[in-house]
């Protein structure tokens, strides 16, 4: 489905967007295996991109993408993988709120709070023992 990783290290990013429930998977009325999917381009949020896959219970049949890269024929695009990401993997993950990008700032404390160190060697008063 794809062609190494990339796909895939960018699904968390798409899916973390799209999980404020304002967001569907689109069901067809006529063949449920049918998903369309509407997507917000990660760089600019005014553009959205449409997708479509066709599954059946042992494989994707076939997908389609809106996007510049979405009709390859080798491999899926960033959105159509993290469609399958989130259907086949992390919509059964019980903490969905840590399927995304990650806030590092919470472990970093600011350097003017720090207190000065206290220097509690003895160093002057040391003989070194040889």
């Amino acid at each position: 489905m794809t062609c190494g990783s990339y796909q895939l290290k960018l699904s968390r990013c798409y899916i973390q967007e799209h999980l404020d429930g304002n967001h569907d998977i689109l069901v067809h009325r006529e063949d449920p295996q049918f998903l369309k999917v509407k997507m917000q381009n990660r760089h600019v949020s005014s553009k959205a991109h449409v997708l479509w896959i066709s599954y059946d219970e042992v494989e994707v049949m076939a997908w389609y993408c809106l996007c510049k890269t979405g009709a390859r024929v080798a491999a899926v695009c960033a959105h159509v993988a993290s469609v399958l990401w989130y259907l086949g993997y992390a919509r059964h993950i019980q903490d969905s709120w840590n399927i995304g990008v990650r806030n590092w700032g919470v472990y970093v404390e600011d350097a003017a709070n720090v207190p000065e160190p206290l220097d509690t060697s003895d160093s002057e008063d040391s003989t070194i023992e040889e």
